[in-house]
């Protein structure tokens, strides 16, 4: 059987908590998922799969049928994603009107957080809420053989407007089983990261899950597993012998079991192997020695989630960390000679005045990580906030439901907005991007971060978005506000 595994084009993304003219220019990553489901089916099964990545090709959906058509697959993955469910939308409509026969099955990050709803897409036969490699591969056999396909765990199925739930699927426990993903099966000079130092750049993930419980995050719960050191390094080694030099390690928390961090780096500088690498990390699973090591075994940047400049609020949002710490940590990062990044969000629900926000802008100009992003807080369907909200009526409760079932680029995701508006909010996060980015020692850091024309080209578009960033979110939806006059990434 012919598989085609696509991830669907961007064009109709509706507006996040990220400003577009930050995200626009932040960069394109490989398609992970699709590239460890390629990998398990070219390793147990005899079908052929190949990824179409609509996005590093500029496709639209009039072009993605154009590509399935001439590859002539019998099931086509699409890996979806909430914020340009519109684009998912079109493809499935527009492959079901070319391709009356085909099948297709839904999975990725919108699946897992949105199963229902996902299989009641009109040319949806199937979606996988999970880990979709056992699941893709019996689908596909079970396909090929004529057979049962609600003896196939861990699918959603619509059978005649009504949704059949199989058992679920297993837990894939032992991530050292996984195939590595065929990173030559896509050009991959077509990936790149912003804040990344090299022209290419490789993701790579080293375990799934995440043990924490931050108030903010909407990402379906699952258990925290970890692939073995000598394993992950073995995957860099492949990375490396593509001539890539940069890797992005895409864990939630990659410093989530420090001895097997440890051991990761010792096997690298063991190795000998020149490469460069970020990572995400917690500012209280660090210590100095660590930094060290992470150093020495070439890493160049730990981007950490900050959020706000006082132990309240850290407390409000369930981190779990202090103020304290995050000075230290940054502090010992800066010393280790590692490049920072700080994430912020702006309009929590504990801020209740301008003042409040404007003090968190001057603590990360106080903290002065070499990067920092500015995100308005958009409660997601899932996260304690969202649930908060929605039971004080701070948060339209039809509003995502509205989305998912009829999805509109015009759609924009409620805010926490009891104490300041939806327009203030935005202004405040341009106001905090400008007073950060555009103080002279940032512009030049950022300049002589510069290695090459394209990555130079692409953070003057990104600066110039900067300048260029409206003061004023775009109209959206009625602001809890407006109704209530007592009452803000996976």
């Amino acid at each position: 059987m012919r598989i085609r595994l696509l991830r669907p084009p961007a064009h109709h993304s509706i507006s996040s908590e990220v400003p577009d003219a930050i995200r626009d220019n932040t960069g394109l990553f490989p398609p992970l998922g699709l590239m460890y489901l390629h990998a398990w089916l070219a390793k147990n099964t005899s079908h052929e799969a190949r990824i179409l990545d609509a996005q590093a090709e500029g496709l639209d959906a009039a072009g993605v049928v154009r590509e399935v058509q001439a590859f002539a697959p019998a099931l086509v993955g699409l890996s979806a994603f909430t914020h340009s469910l519109v684009d998912v939308h079109m493809v499935v409509g527009a492959l079901r009107a070319a391709l009356p026969d085909l099948f297709i099955v839904l999975g990725g990050p919108h699946v897992g957080r949105f199963p229902d709803e996902s299989i009641n897409i009109d040319g949806v036969d199937a979606a996988v809420p999970g880990e979709g490699e056992m699941t893709l591969a019996r689908l596909a056999d079970a396909l090929d053989a004529g057979g049962d396909l609600t003896e196939v765990r861990g699918l959603l199925l619509s059978r005649e407007g009504e949704t059949v739930r199989t058992a679920p699927a297993e837990v894939i426990t032992e991530l050292d089983g996984l195939p590595h993903p065929d990173r030559a099966h896509l050009d991959f000079r077509r990936y790149f990261n912003l804040v990344g130092s090299r022209a290419e750049c490789a993701t790579l993930v080293t375990s799934r899950g995440c043990p924490f419980r931050c108030a903010f995050c909407d990402r379906p719960r699952e258990p925290y597993r970890a692939r073995s050191p000598r394993d992950v390094v073995d995957e860099i080694e492949e990375i490396a012998a593509l001539g890539i030099r940069e890797i992005y390690f895409v864990d939630d928390t990659f410093t989530v079991d420090k001895a097997r961090a440890r051991a990761i780096c010792e096997e690298i500088v063991t190795r000998g192997l020149r490469i460069s690498w970020a990572q995400r990390a917690r500012v209280d699973i660090l210590d100095g020695e660590m930094l060290r090591l992470f150093r020495r075994a070439g890493c160049e940047r730990i981007q950490f989630g900050v959020e706000t400049g006082t132990d309240e609020g850290l407390a409000a949002l369930s981190k779990g960390t202090t103020i304290a710490q995050v000075r230290e940590a940054f502090r010992l990062t800066r010393r280790a000679g590692i490049t920072s990044m700080a994430y912020f969000l702006i309009g929590c629900p504990f801020e209740k005045s301008r003042d409040d926000i404007l003090k968190t802008i001057d603590f990360a100009i106080e903290l002065d990580p070499d990067m920092a992003l500015f995100n308005v807080l958009t409660p997601f369907p899932g996260s304690p906030i969202y649930c908060r909200g929605v039971e004080e009526g701070v948060i339209d409760g039809g509003a995502w439901p509205a989305y998912l079932a009829s999805p509109s680029q015009q759609f924009r995701p409620p805010v926490w907005d009891r104490h300041l508006g939806r327009d203030e909010l935005f202004e405040l996060s341009a106001l905090a991007y400008r007073r950060f980015y555009l103080r002279p020692r940032v512009v030049l850091r950022n300049l002589l971060q510069i290695r090459d024309v394209p990555g130079a080209l692409r953070k003057v578009r990104a600066g110039l978005g900067i300048l260029g960033m409206k003061k004023k979110a775009p109209p959206g939806p009625p602001t809890a506000a407006a109704r209530a006059p007592d009452s803000r990434q996976a």
